[in-house]
């Protein structure tokens, strides 16, 4: 069986929590869905070298295909002193 075209990955973020049927690739507890928005945000690993993961574990065909993520990077904070 060939895999699904990636055209047909597509989520609104517009439901009353995240798609665990199509995003099943999620770190625990880090993606948080912002209905108001309709986006997800991803908490910033708070461990040095750890990530957070929001993806699906199906594999797509991507031949003549294209995909769209906006990303809002985390405003640079300085950390406080003792």
């Amino acid at each position: 069986m060939s895999n699904p075209k990636l055209s047909t990955l597509s989520d609104a973020f517009n439901e009353g929590a995240i798609n665990a049927t199509v995003w099943s690739n999620v770190t625990g507890g880090a993606a948080t869905l912002d209905g108001v928005n309709d986006l997800v945000v991803l908490a910033q690993p708070t461990v040095n070298g750890t990530v957070n993961t929001f993806g699906s574990n199906t594999l797509f065909d991507a031949t003549s295909s294209s995909i769209y993520a906006e990303v809002t990077p985390v405003a640079n904070v300085p950390s406080s002193s003792s």
